[in-house]
């Protein structure tokens, strides 16, 4: 039997929004427990935008970021700090 994999980090439907520039939509992304991801785009593709919002150094726009199962858009910034 095996266990059922453990999500670490959801992202759904993230967006970014700058003035006059849409740097993220609708993003959507798991990673489960164990698992490397790596993320690869041109220059001005959001990338490290992307980062950004799921390290808490900009506020998404729009959409939810689960880690661990807490809602980290209206958790405290101790709790999202000490959840890693």
């Amino acid at each position: 039997m095996t266990a059922e994999p453990v999500k670490v980090l959801e992202v759904r439907g993230l967006t970014k929004e700058f003035p006059g520039v849409k740097a993220l939509q609708g993003v959507d992304f798991d990673v489960v427990e164990g698992e490397v991801h790596c993320l690869l785009g041109p220059n001005g593709s959001g990338k490290s935008t992307l980062i950004k919002c799921v390290s808490g150094a900009y506020e998404p726009s729009g959409g939810e970021i689960l880690s661990a199962a807490i809602r980290c858009r209206s958790a405290s910034r101790r709790r999202r700090s000490s959840s890693g």
